[in-house]
């Protein structure tokens, strides 16, 4: 299934979209488990947003481009 949502993505940065999302389940999963949070959409959107706006500033600078442009026209 990761490998058709990789080909029918069409962008490059589809790995490093993957692992941020995996990473957000991730920590929402220990914020619910660990200190009794609750699910959120909107949060996870939120705070899959600003991970990803980290990642941008640590990417090489020839994936900055695109990693900021895709980032930019995500709507939260």
């Amino acid at each position: 299934m990761v490998i058709e949502a990789k080909s029918n993505f069409g962008n490059p940065i589809f790995r490093e979209i993957f692992i941020i999302a995996c990473w957000i389940i991730w920590t929402t999963r220990n914020r619910v488990i660990f200190y009794q949070g609750q699910v959120n959409i909107n949060g996870w959107k939120r705070d899959f947003k600003e991970e990803f706006g980290l990642v941008c500033t640590k990417a090489k600078s020839s994936r900055q481009f695109s990693l900021s442009s895709w980032r930019d026209s995500y709507n939260v």
